[in-house]
């Protein structure tokens, strides 16, 4: 035989400020000549404290961390910068550490998405590194024929001369030299010198999309995940 909450007087109860009494509920076990009566209280935790002071904090640490991909190079705050938000992220790390359960068996969601937000500060902090690195690379050093390759599409849509498309046919004195230039615009780009800074500046908008990605997607994730888990 079982009850719902009438058979439970919740009326001295005092409430909690961090968790809340949902669903409360009672089961009675007879057995022979005995019976047992069993309750059953679920416990929920309030989110507003951990939205403002941990969740969204740390989310607007992971948009700064982004932006690092945004600074110059030349500007010689790409390093600095990128260090600075990741020791923020190792201090804030510490302090949520002291609110969250000690818990080996069950890690909560929350918990996962601030270990991948670290992941992703350390990966940033290496690549700006790196970056830096590359961009003091001297200038007759040669570009590797694969980045090359890679911004070679790019580099050939702003090397090509756009005033040979509006020249009149009355100008030219030989059409076939410009139509070699039209339809094969790479030959207009061979003498293009590709420099350290620009593919610097290329691999920080790659960069910049994918941890964008990772961030958006983390949060959409684990987010829904604790949505939707039942309270325990």
């Amino acid at each position: 035989m079982s009850g719902t909450d009438d058979g439970i007087d919740l009326s001295w109860f005092q409430e909690n400020s961090a968790w809340t009494v949902t669903n409360p509920r009672w089961e009675r076990d007879v057995e022979d000549s005995d019976a047992t009566i069993i309750f059953f209280i679920t416990l929920k935790r309030k989110p507003l404290f951990f939205i403002l002071f941990i969740i969204v904090p740390y989310c607007m640490l992971a948009v700064l961390n982004i932006c690092v991909f945004l600074l110059p190079c030349d500007s010689g705050e790409k390093s600095g910068y990128a260090m600075t938000v990741f020791l923020s992220f190792a201090v804030f790390l510490t302090i949520v550490a002291t609110l969250l359960p000690q818990n080996s068996e069950k890690i909560a969601i929350l918990s996962v998405f601030l270990f991948i937000q670290m992941i992703a500060s350390t990966l940033i902090t290496i690549i700006a590194l790196g970056m830096r690195r590359v961009s003091q690379f001297p200038e007759d050093k040669p570009v590797p024929s694969w980045i090359v390759n890679l911004l070679k599409c790019n580099t050939c849509r702003k090397k090509i001369n756009p005033t040979v498309m509006v020249l009149s046919v009355n100008t030219i004195e030989n059409p076939v030299d410009l139509e070699k230039d039209v339809t094969h615009p790479d030959n207009s780009a061979k003498d293009f010198k590709l420099t350290w800074n620009d593919v610097v500046n290329f691999f920080d908008l790659v960069f910049f999309i994918i941890f964008s990605l990772v961030l958006i997607l983390s949060a959409i994730i684990c987010f829904t995940i604790a949505a939707t888990k039942k309270p325990i």
